[in-house]
């Protein structure tokens, strides 16, 4: 029982960093990113098989963030120089990435037929505790020195618009190129760390993860009411924290396991559109 309520706080941790990836993208830059869907599969499927073929895990979770921020700058690159929209540059990027995420998973599976030993989901609940609270707090930290330093307002400017950006001197083109890579770097980050928690991976992982990030940022709006940018990153973070804590004590209730339940991206798209239509006034907007 303590072992779970661990592994459950370490996931809402995890998760976290879903909805201050949204939140960098939708709020700051004011764009839609699908790329967090495959960049959240990426880092999880490539930090389980690295440590499947007996890779050292900090050069995993390397191998895993360089991937994840690759996604980004994917889409960026898409963007910036072939001039796709953002909507459509992430789909592109979606469906080149899953292909990668497939590759990862089959040699996972070989790994496994044939034995192989793995320090994949050899720590303990309280290891993997302690890990994800350094990680995240670390990257909320830097995260948020970020948003609100000069170049976090550089980026804000830039989320009102492209003509106001240049006009006042700001290359848009380099902002989105940034956060893009960012937001996707966090994605792999909670990625490898579900799949370090959890002792598996898949390539269904990332399905949902931008429905779960846009829920998270509703559910902390209406709770904690920001008023300052300050104010919306301490919520985000919050109505991440809370959104997969419920998921996972709702699951756990219904019976079924807390790690890779068969049911939680039809759990998730409920809550989600249960949250739209109760708060079918709320705008999803941006707070500057």
């Amino acid at each position: 029982m303590f072992d779970n309520a661990l592994n459950l706080i370490s996931l809402s941790l995890a998760f976290s960093l879903i909805g201050l990836n949204v939140f960098l993208t939708k709020r700051i830059l004011n764009i839609t990113d699908l790329t967090c869907d495959a960049s959240f599969a990426l880092g999880g499927c490539a930090y389980g098989m690295a440590l499947m073929c007996e890779m050292n895990p900090l050069l995993a979770f390397l191998f895993a963030m360089s991937l994840g921020t690759l996604a980004g700058l994917v889409t960026s690159s898409f963007v910036n120089h072939v001039g796709m929209t953002p909507i459509i540059a992430s789909i592109v990027s979606l469906v080149a990435v899953q292909s990668v995420v497939l590759k990862f998973t089959s040699i996972g599976r070989i790994m496994m037929r044939n034995d192989i030993h793995s320090s994949l989901g050899s720590l303990s609940a309280l290891d993997n505790f302690v890990i994800t609270v350094f990680l995240v707090s670390t990257l909320c930290l830097i995260f948020y020195r970020l948003i609100t330093s000069e170049y976090g307002l550089a980026m804000r400017v830039c989320g009102s618009g492209q003509i106001i950006a240049e006009s006042l001197g700001i290359q848009s083109s380099s902002m989105l190129f940034v956060g893009l890579a960012i937001g996707n770097l966090l994605s792999a980050i909670g990625g490898m760390l579900v799949t370090q928690i959890s002792g598996t991976f898949s390539a269904t992982m990332g399905i949902g993860t931008l429905i779960f990030g846009l829920s998270a940022i509703i559910i902390g709006e209406r709770i904690v009411c920001p008023k300052s940018i300050k104010e919306s990153f301490l919520a985000c973070f919050i109505g991440a924290f809370i959104y997969k804590a419920i998921l996972g004590i709702f699951t756990g209730c219904c019976g079924n396991l807390i790690f890779g339940y068969e049911y939680n991206q039809l759990i998730i798209a409920v809550v989600f559109v249960c949250l739209m239509v109760i708060s079918k006034e709320h705008k999803f907007g941006r707070h500057v």
